[in-house]
């Protein structure tokens, strides 16, 4: 285990969900779905090492497949072979696969919010693929801040094919997005409070400096 990983163990260590909010909230940039499945797993399985590591590998196995479905509705079957075929062999992915972060949770919803939206793309009213969207998009911002990056561009691409293309109705999608930004109002405080401060240890950095971070 590594220094980023011994966090993730310290985040999840107390026995208490509020002592683990707490040190979530304190300790790290995150917010905490992953930290919330490892503080489970641990409780159920324990502390050894690769056990600790197992969800994050698991996640990066099931991504495999999520990004075969993402290549066969956004393209062809072929597609989603090729894609499914780089994300086994890609460095970076197997590298993430076995470090215990968040980093293969975010990808997988990534991929499934994508799938979710080309779906949604040819069927807006289909009550299943909303429900699909809305989950795995609000557990994407739960999983990782960045994620909102993907969620606010997709709402800038569905407002773009909306207004010009005239290819969708806009009713379906201002509800699906609703959602998820409802669904992530109660972490909102939180999210503003790390926006502002940053880690604890970390030196503060002017706005005008943040992008080039």
């Amino acid at each position: 285990l590594w220094r980023d990983e011994g966090s993730t163990y310290f985040d999840v260590l107390p026995t208490e969900w509020s002592e683990v909010f707490k040190t979530i909230i304190y300790s790290e940039l995150n917010p905490p779905a992953f930290f919330i499945v490892m503080h489970q797993w641990m409780q159920w399985f324990g502390t050894n090492e690769v056990v600790f590591k197992l969800p994050a590998y698991v996640l990066g196995i099931l991504l495999i497949p999520a990004i075969y479905g993402l290549g066969c509705v956004a393209y062809s079957k072929t597609t989603g072979v090729l894609a499914a075929a780089i994300a086994a062999f890609a460095p970076d992915a197997i590298y993430y696969s076995q470090e215990a972060r968040p980093y293969t949770l975010t990808a997988l919803l990534c991929c499934l919010v994508m799938v979710f939206y080309f779906n949604l793309l040819k069927s807006p009213r289909q009550r299943i693929t909303q429900l699909g969207f809305i989950v795995c998009g609000a557990l994407l911002l739960y999983s990782q801040y960045t994620g909102s990056l993907l969620i606010v561009s997709l709402r800038i691409t569905t407002l773009y094919l909306w207004w010009r293309p005239k290819t969708i109705p806009l009713g379906p999608f201002v509800w699906v997005f609703g959602m998820i930004g409802a669904l992530f109002l109660p972490w909102v405080p939180v999210f503003l409070t790390h926006l502002a401060i940053g880690s604890p240890w970390a030196p503060k950095a002017s706005w005008l400096f943040r992008p080039v971070i």
